[in-house]
């Protein structure tokens, strides 16, 4: 698990490159991992994700251990996007842009229900903009109905632009959906192109008053890029975030296993990979990759149209690369050697 990012840790290192420090509450992040924040989803949510995370992922991950069948599953709906954001791994990607067809993910779950393998936790995002798929929301209320515990989707906030699209979502059962937004338009205008973060402003606002009260728990996040965000655009940000989210985080830049520009403001300790053991990747025509940092699908172990993703994700191919990781030879490997996280 990584260290926590907090604002005392981030003043020191603006000390360093002589911004102006802030003075404001730490900040933890939901998505890489950390449960601090959980219980705002319920109780019976945050019981379910601490046991699932202390007892089903920590211990597998770090024993090299594989699951019998991934316990985290993305699903990739699209990989077309709206935007061309600086830090997405969009910008490298050269394979076919499309949809997953409503057919093929039904087969999925249906499978995975079948054989009492379905997953605790689907994230409906990849790369792309899930909205720009019809079918998402049926594919949610899919997911739901067949009885996965946590269904998240990601989302740029552009497509929530009318009150029939924020109902289709609200109706699909969601548990959690997340916005990443930048502090200031400056930033999100500088770093998201074509995005208009009024214009997404507005969209949540619209979605939380249809909400009423209901899921989804809605998760704004920030990315704290290194030679772009200052602690004065951080400080805007929890001000003007803070009373539309339910959480609101700021959180490092990725950088796709060392495939895109690194604008981490805290560079992250290498550590073992953690995807291989219990989570896995559906992409949009049915390739189901090993990695989330697989943006092209180089390294793809077989294909849901053919077989089943529990087959899939116990074949010879996945388990050589599981050797590998063991071994630690990932100079056989070149996505993996590349990946600056893992070591």
């Amino acid at each position: 698990m990584k260290p926590i990012v907090t604002m005392e840790t981030l003043k020191g290192r603006d000390r360093e490159i002589g911004r102006n420090s802030v003075d404001t509450q730490d900040f933890e992040s939901l998505r890489t991992g950390r449960f601090w924040n959980i219980y705002k989803l319920g109780l019976s949510y945050f019981l379910r994700y601490y046991l699932y995370v202390r007892f089903q992922i920590i211990p597998r991950q770090k024993a090299r251990r594989k699951a019998e069948y991934p316990l985290n599953l993305v699903v990739e709906p699209t990989n077309r996007c709206d935007l061309n954001c600086i830090f997405c791994a969009r910008q490298i990607m050269r394979r076919k842009q499309g949809d997953m067809t409503l057919s093929m993910f039904r087969s999925v779950i249906e499978d995975l229900s079948e054989r009492r393998c379905l997953p605790y936790m689907m994230h409906m995002h990849f790369l792309g903009e899930p909205l720009l798929n019809p079918d998402l929301p049926k594919m949610i209320r899919m997911a739901k109905d067949a009885g996965i515990s946590i269904v998240r989707c990601n989302t740029n906030g552009t497509y929530l632009n009318t009150v029939e699209k924020c109902r289709e979502l609200l109706d699909s059962g969601v548990d959690i959906l997340t916005v990443v937004v930048e502090p200031t338009e400056k930033i999100q205008a500088e770093t998201r192109i074509n995005s208009d973060l009024s214009l997404v402003e507005r969209n949540l606002l619209r979605l939380k008053r249809l909400r009423k009260g209901r899921r989804p728990t809605l998760i704004g996040e920030t990315l704290a890029l290194k030679g772009i965000t200052s602690h004065a655009d951080l400080e805007s940000g929890f001000d003007r975030w803070r009373r539309i989210f339910d959480l609101y985080d700021v959180i490092p830049a990725g950088t796709w296993g060392g495939q895109v520009k690194d604008y981490d403001l805290m560079p992250q300790p290498k550590e073992c990979c953690r995807e291989i053991w219990t989570n896995s990747v559906v992409l949009w025509n049915g390739d189901v990759t090993s990695c989330w940092n697989d943006t092209d699908g180089r390294f793809v172990m077989g294909n849901v149209k053919d077989e089943s993703l529990v087959d899939i994700w116990n074949n010879n191919e996945y388990e050589n690369l599981r050797n590998i990781h063991r071994r630690e030879e990932y100079s056989r490997v070149p996505l993996c050697e590349q990946c600056i996280q893992v070591r």
